[in-house]
């Protein structure tokens, strides 16, 4: 009996962190910005060493932002196709991680980095880059031009031939 009482608070409080975050992140829908609407981001990230990245450091390449959580099992997956995109253009595009769920630690990303083989940047939460990019689905991928114009987005998971055709659409633009 005690055994089924925990089982139950456990998966009503697993329930309520996901309602929860989904409802801190519904908050930023007046925020959502068109793709290929003209302007450039200008996202400054923190990294899991507490150094500040400008997202202007990779003009010159196409981003792939991943908005992702070190909980989500189809993120995992996803890793995967990144890994193959980051192979097929190492010289043209950057990949780049971050995630959406404000309650995930340093300590958390550091384990998902090495245990998922993740070999680009992971970046921790941030309230303004999730308002301006507002993603709700797990994961998401936004597809950004080397002017840092976004470009195409994508909700929940994304194969490799739909990465391809995204990236290749976004080299021949120019």
């Amino acid at each position: 009996m005690k055994a089924r009482v925990v089982l139950y608070v456990a998966l009503v409080g697993g329930l309520l962190g996901v309602l929860g975050l989904a409802v801190v992140l519904q908050g930023y829908s007046n925020a959502r910005p068109q793709a290929g609407s003209g302007d450039a981001v200008k996202f400054v990230f923190t990294d899991l060493n507490g150094n500040t990245v400008n997202i202007t450091s990779f003009r010159g390449k196409v981003v792939l932002l991943d908005a992702m959580a070190s909980w989500c099992i189809p993120c995992f997956e996803e890793n995967q196709h990144l890994q193959k995109i980051v192979q097929l253009y190492p010289n043209d595009v950057q990949v780049i991680s971050m995630t959406v769920d404000p309650t995930d630690t340093t300590s958390n990303l550091r384990q998902y980095v090495a245990s998922h083989n993740v070999t680009w940047p992971m970046f921790q939460f941030s309230p303004t880059v999730v308002a301006t990019i507002h993603s709700t689905d797990l994961p998401s991928l936004l597809v950004y031009d080397r002017q840092g114009v976004q470009r195409d987005r994508f909700a929940g998971l994304t194969d490799v031939a739909t990465m391809q055709t995204a990236v290749a659409e976004v080299l021949n633009s120019y």
